[in-house]
């Protein structure tokens, strides 16, 4: 995890803040993820969503790789190579994210980070909604729906 966030004086997973790290392009964010969690992602994962799920993404990339270590440690599963993710993607104003065959304790982290997105700007991270505009849903925070 990383230090404290210059904004706000909290670890930036607690606070969800957005600030230098959500300045780099949408494509230096991911793939900065996608290389810390390689085992997750791979190089054919493709990321399709704005900077603000960031947060969301880099917490559930966080989780699933613990719970898989975990499985591995306790001898429940052997350690593999094998990418898991797929695509990362926003739909219908919301996150998708696309995984092989998983376990259910998986699938319900991912189904709560989908969740979650909901309920935040894709673009800034902030608090946000459902907008529509020629028949798109997409999420974002007030601020940021005037802005478009």
């Amino acid at each position: 995890m990383s230090g404290e966030c210059d904004q706000c004086g909290e670890h930036c997973l607690e606070c969800r803040c957005i600030h230098k790290e959500i300045q780099n392009t949408r494509q230096d964010l991911y793939s900065s993820l996608a290389k810390e969690y390689a085992n997750l992602y791979g190089k054919y994962c493709f990321f399709e969503c704005g900077p603000g799920w960031y947060y969301i993404l880099r917490e559930l990339s966080q989780k699933i790789t613990y719970h898989l270590k975990e499985r591995v440690d306790r001898g429940r599963d052997q350690e593999t190579d094998e990418p898991l993710v797929c695509q990362v993607k926003e739909k219908y104003g919301g996150l998708r994210y696309y995984v092989n065959s998983t376990f259910d304790e998986v699938y319900d982290m991912i189904a709560a980070a989908e969740r979650e997105s909901l309920r935040t700007c894709e673009e800034c991270g902030e608090s946000g909604k459902q907008y529509s505009r020629n028949r798109w849903v997409i999420l974002r925070c007030k601020e940021c729906w005037e802005k478009e």
